[in-house]
């Protein structure tokens, strides 16, 4: 196996050192030269697959997104353009309709200056005139902001506005003129008419400059018009040339390396199912796909090279069998000297090991006696050390037992002593509230009597102290109610000051005697410690006379058990020596098979 991937890794060098030159048939096999029956694949050598034709398939990949991108920036730049543009034309549109607006405020405030002239003219007011004249300023600062517009969107309205503002400027001079001369009803009346006259011609002057004006916005409009859809034409010319890259780029992919990897695939598909009467197109390109053409070809030469080995290896196969009848008459006469020999050695072995497990089942006997006695004598003085442990035990816990006894009595005694506290504690508590109930009675008193003066006080007064009469024997009789709460209230607290003090009695009576029981307890625990002493050495004594005990019984133990080794280990080689007299036999028979088997291949 490893000599044959060595072939077809030095067939892949080959192929990749001359990526230009076609390899070779195997003129050994009818099957290869049918496949020239095949339709080769053939690529355009003209228009975009000329032109791609030297390149791998990352350049071309990359040349075609190359010119997808550009088609998109050109869109972009289109659309940019567009927008620039319409924002350039709405602005002068804003311009141009702000200068229309300005000039019409134009006319109406000459329109004011000259009503202003003739009310002058009626009147003789001289503020008619600086209104007039006020009106006639404004229509100067107006043309000025025209004329700024005008210069950047409408140059061609500028002659107007000059003409415009010399009529105005000479109009202005007038008023300023009337304003500082006095006339008669006939002057006011003429200047009125001249003025009047004067001023139509520069309201028809401005509105002529207005209509130049919007004129000028209407041809701005239809150039604007006619830019964006200029604009908007290219956009979409570019988009479907765009869309026409896009389409050859799929198209192309689609042909060139999709398709032709598909027909690749099917071809190393059929090699991989064994098929050799195969044509495997695009080995005349000049990129990877050419690339991986060649090596698949190389595959295919392989593929013919195989079945030609397998030829080859079956003739071996023939010659290997004669060769293996030889070797197995050889085998049969060698191996079966072997078998016969150690048949022989294991029939005495068999022998002696059964002399050896006779002898060691002898003094197996033997010591299991010795072995019994002892542990007799063992189990005796394991029992005693065993009595010996649970008496330490036993006194141990009685020790401890009576510890925990006169530990208990102490606590007890604490105890008794803190409650003998708290009951005296409570019946101090009983005497203050005893006095608390005297002062409560005292109280109770004290009102009854008030109750009864205001009782007296109120019969006095006869019918006006009736309601005072009512409050007050009702509290006489709330303090009578206090006065018999309290008494019972004074008798329970007398009852529980007997009772707290027959309890301070019974107290103190218990702990003096939980001291003497506690006195009692000690001298138990410390009697009880002297005799766990003298159980804890009885018992040390008692369990190293069983630990010797132990160790002799273990001796014997131990040599009994050398004895059952001994034993087992006799049996073991006898078992030994019949299992490998049988495995000679077994042996024999395989050979006779193994030799049966060699001749019969």
């Amino acid at each position: 196996m490893s000599a044959l991937q060595d072939m077809v890794g030095g067939m892949v060098a080959e192929g990749e050192a001359s990526p230009t030159q076609r390899p070779q048939e195997y003129t050994g096999s009818p099957h290869y030269r049918g496949a020239a029956h095949e339709q080769p694949d053939h690529t355009d050598s003209s228009g975009m697959n000329g032109w791609l034709a030297d390149k791998s398939v990352g350049e071309k990949l990359r040349a075609i997104s190359a010119a997808n991108i550009a088609v998109v920036l050109l869109c972009l730049f289109a659309t940019c353009l567009g927008g620039f543009f319409a924002l350039q034309a709405r602005s002068e549109r804003m311009a141009i309709s702000a200068a229309s607006v300005m000039a019409e405020r134009m006319v109406a405030d000459i329109n004011e200056g000259r009503l202003f002239v003739q009310r002058y003219a009626i009147s003789g007011d001289g503020n008619d005139l600086v209104a007039a004249k006020a009106a006639f300023d404004q229509t100067d600062r107006n043309l000025g902001r025209v004329e700024a517009r005008a210069a950047e969107v409408a140059p061609q309205v500028l002659p107007q506005i000059e003409q415009l503002d010399t009529r105005l400027a000479a109009l202005r001079t007038r008023v300023v003129a009337a304003q500082n001369s006095r006339g008669t009803q006939g002057q006011w009346q003429e200047f009125s008419d001249s003025v009047y006259g004067e001023s139509q011609e520069v309201v028809d002057l401005a509105i002529a400059a207005r209509e130049s004006i919007e004129t000028a916005g209407e041809t701005s409009d239809a150039a604007s018009q006619t830019l964006i859809g200029w604009l908007f034409a290219s956009f979409f010319g570019v988009a479907v040339i765009g869309l026409g890259i896009a389409w050859l780029s799929a198209r192309y992919i689609g042909r060139d390396v999709s398709g032709t990897l598909r027909r690749m695939t099917h071809v190393a598909s059929r090699l991989a199912d064994g098929e050799k009467d195969i044509h495997i197109p695009a080995t005349e390109r000049r990129d990877e796909i050419g690339d991986l053409a060649r090596a698949l070809e190389v595959f295919l030469q392989a593929a013919w090279e195989v079945e030609r080995m397998a030829q080859e290896r079956e003739a071996l196969r023939n010659e290997r069998g004669a060769e293996m009848v030889r070797f197995a008459e050889r085998f049969e006469t060698t191996v079966g000297e072997v078998v016969n020999g150690v048949a022989t050695a294991s029939a005495q072995l068999k022998l002696t090991a059964g002399s050896m497990a006779a002898a060691a089942e002898q003094a197996t006997t033997q010591t299991t006696h010795v072995t019994a006695s002892m542990e007799q004598a063992a189990s005796g003085v394991t029992a005693a050390a065993a009595a010996s442990d649970e008496f330490a035990m036993s006194i141990g816990e009685i020790s401890r037992q009576a510890s925990h006894s006169a530990e208990l009595a102490r606590k007890a005694t604490a105890m008794a002593g803190n409650a003998d506290d708290t009951i005296s504690t409570l019946a101090v508590s009983a005497e203050q509230v005893g006095q608390i109930v005297e002062l409560i009675q005292s109280i109770a008193k004290r009102t009854n009597l008030l109750a009864l003066n205001a009782s007296i006080e109120a019969a006095r007064g006869g019918e006006a102290g009736r309601g005072f009469a009512v409050v007050a024997s009702e509290v006489k009789e709330l303090a009578a109610q206090t006065s018999r709460a309290t008494e019972e209230v004074a008798e329970q607290i007398r009852t529980m000051q007997n009772s707290t003090g027959a309890s301070v009695g019974a107290l103190r009576s218990i702990a003096e005697q939980i001291k003497e029981l506690e006195g009692a307890a000690i001298s138990i625990a410390s009697a009880v410690d002297q005799q766990s002493v003298a159980g804890q050495d009885l018992a040390r004594s008692i369990d190293l006379a069983a630990r010797s005990t132990d160790d002799v019984s273990s001796n014997v133990g131990q040599v009994r058990e050398t004895s059952l080794a001994t034993g087992a280990a006799a049996s073991q080689v006898l078992n030994s020596s019949t299992e490998l007299e049988a495995q000679a036999t077994t042996l024999k028979s395989h050979v006779a098979q193994f030799v049966e088997h060699v001749r019969a291949a």
